[in-house]
């Protein structure tokens, strides 16, 4: 099964001046929250009987084998998967009461996923990737760009702004999906390592940015013999 394991939490110092749609309300999985599907003609539970609650500011890996759960555990948490049984809330709303409508626009608004595969539009420039996903929040393009840009410097790739992700190397897609996870300043920071990147997802670039630490990160990590690496803010 999988493992959540917590860090010392960092101390308050977010920037009270930077927008953010953060609160100190936890995030919770809580009544044995759970996720069965059909497979074969038998009962498959990816997660099983969960309670969990992470504090704003916390960062959680949830360690396990491949196939133990970790990324459906991931899609609970971020809205994008809906539990069987239990309930998953985030600032207080439980997500299963929410319409296709509201829970897209609480994604948009609160949570930034980093998905195993990346999930890159190769038509589009690695800052283009990065400032659709201000889009739907109606922010004005030249702030698009801007938070984008100052994102894709911080993860080392401002002399790749203009290339499209099939030039770029896989460690490279990786961080701009990171910075397109981060530029709506989210509350939750689901990141799911990509098979191939043993590097863990949780980085310096995932903690040092507004609202860090009213945010909380989870990242779903393979089983390794010492402990995955958590930082913390400097």
């Amino acid at each position: 099964g999988t493992a959540p394991r917590r860090p010392q939490a960092p101390a308050e110092t977010a920037d009270a001046n930077q927008p953010t749609a953060c609160s100190a309300n936890p995030r919770v999985l809580r009544d044995n929250g759970s996720r069965v599907s059909r497979s074969g003609g038998g009962a498959v539970r990816a997660v099983d009987g969960i309670t969990l609650s992470i504090a704003p500011g916390e960062f959680i890996a949830i360690e396990g084998a491949s196939g133990s759960g970790k990324s459906t555990l991931l899609q609970l948490i971020g809205g994008l998967e809906k539990a069987t049984s239990g309930t998953v809330e985030l600032d207080g709303e439980e997500l299963s009461t929410l319409g296709d409508v509201e829970l897209t626009a609480l994604r948009n608004k609160a949570i930034g996923f980093v998905f195993q595969h990346f999930n890159l539009i190769p038509t589009l420039t690695a800052l283009d990737n990065v400032a659709l996903a201000l889009a739907p929040q109606r922010v004005a393009k030249a702030e698009r760009n801007a938070r984008s840009t100052a994102l894709l410097q911080r993860v080392g790739l401002g002399d790749r702004l203009g290339h499209l992700p099939p030039t770029l190397s896989g460690g490279q897609q990786q961080r701009v999906a990171r910075a397109r996870a981060l530029v709506n300043r989210p509350c939750v920071r689901p990141a799911d390592t990509p098979t191939g990147h043993p590097a863990p997802a949780p980085t310096r670039e995932m903690v040092d940015t507004p609202a860090a630490h009213r945010g909380c990160h989870v990242t779903a990590a393979p089983v390794t013999p010492a402990p995955v690496p958590l930082p913390q803010p400097t």
